[in-house]
């Protein structure tokens, strides 16, 4: 268990200025007569536990799920109990900013279906754009043609009027002459 701590505090002092720090907000926390039980425990224990932070903590307690912890908040010192409020702060902000992706998910979803939506209108929309412009196309081919027979029809019932004139002139000369003969 002493190797335990050993490596904990090892771990946890990498310069002597953090030594020097810890064993001043110890003195710090001495002076404002923070945990009196707990500077008992650690002047008793001092070889064995050097970290004040863990003194009264037995072994159990540090196998406990954060959930337990946080349930269990008031049993612990204050300096637990405000990372436990900075830990459920953090949650709470983690859960507006995942809501506020799931929003945005939600609506980047929305308008990608619409962007389709838009593109594949457009593309209906320029197809039959294409389909008008070759119906207009042959259409006004149509009409050129329908225009070349109207004029071929428009001469061809002059010819037939100069021919039905003709011939009724003939035919009032053929008659005007047979009466003619007759008298």
């Amino acid at each position: 268990m002493s190797h335990c701590h050993h490596n904990r505090r090892r771990h946890q002092s990498r310069s002597p200025v953090h030594n020097r720090d810890s064993q001043q907000d110890r003195n710090n926390h001495r002076s404002t007569g923070y945990d009196k039980q707990a500077d008992s425990h650690e002047r008793h224990h001092y070889s064995i536990q050097p970290n004040r932070q863990y003194s009264h903590f037995h072994p159990p307690v540090l196998a406990t799920t954060i959930a337990e912890i946080i349930h269990d908040a008031e049993k612990y010192p204050p300096i637990v109990q405000t990372l436990i409020r900075e830990l459920l702060l953090e949650r709470k902000k983690r859960q507006l900013i995942e809501n506020r992706l799931n929003m945005r998910e939600h609506d980047y979803v929305h308008l990608h279906a619409q962007h389709e939506a838009i593109g594949n209108n457009l593309a209906l929309l320029k197809h039959d754009y294409d389909q008008c412009r070759l119906d207009l196309k042959a259409s006004s081919i149509e009409l050129n043609e329908l225009r070349h027979h109207n004029h071929q029809l428009r001469v061809h019932v002059d010819h037939l009027l100069i021919d039905d004139r003709q011939q009724m002139n003939i035919n009032n000369e053929m008659f005007y002459s047979k009466r003619q003969r007759k008298h």
